[in-house]
């Protein structure tokens, strides 16, 4: 991992951003919110997808893996936006 994506993350962690945000964000970021539903459905995701991802939306997947996943109603709110 280099030192950018490494940055992205603990930037993210000290945040402690709320679903609310990641929600907002999704909005704004179709990878991001590509790579939420792709999850909770369980389909495959392009790997280079989340490589090309910005260092913000980045971080986010990481942090909706690791503290938001499996979370049904999240995942309701982000596809109830498509």
């Amino acid at each position: 991992m280099n030192a950018y994506r490494h940055n992205a993350i603990i930037n993210t962690f000290n945040s402690n951003p709320t679903e609310e945000q990641i929600t907002q964000l999704t909005k704004e970021n179709k990878r991001l919110k590509d790579f939420i539903i792709k999850l909770y459905e369980g389909t495959d995701y392009t790997v280079n997808d989340m490589v090309s991802m910005d260092n913000n939306c980045y971080g986010m997947a990481i942090w909706t893996l690791t503290n938001i996943y499996p979370n049904e109603s999240f995942y309701q709110k982000i596809k109830k936006e498509d």
